[in-house]
């Protein structure tokens, strides 16, 4: 999560296996942008798909 460190970026999650933070600007088009490019961002950083098993796991 450093990587993300623009100056709007005022809190992060600190979980293990979670990804998040919050932003805030004045300015609607700023948060607007960071926001765009911070979901792109997140599902390349984050985003993991495992398949579903056949059958339950425990």
């Amino acid at each position: 999560m450093d990587a993300y460190n623009d100056p709007e970026v005022v809190w992060r999650l600190k979980k293990q296996f979670h990804a998040g933070l919050v932003i805030t600007s004045p300015k609607y088009d700023r948060t607007t942008k960071l926001l765009n490019s911070y979901v792109e961002r997140f599902y390349n950083d984050f985003f993991h798909f495992v398949p579903m098993g056949n059958k339950a796991s425990n």
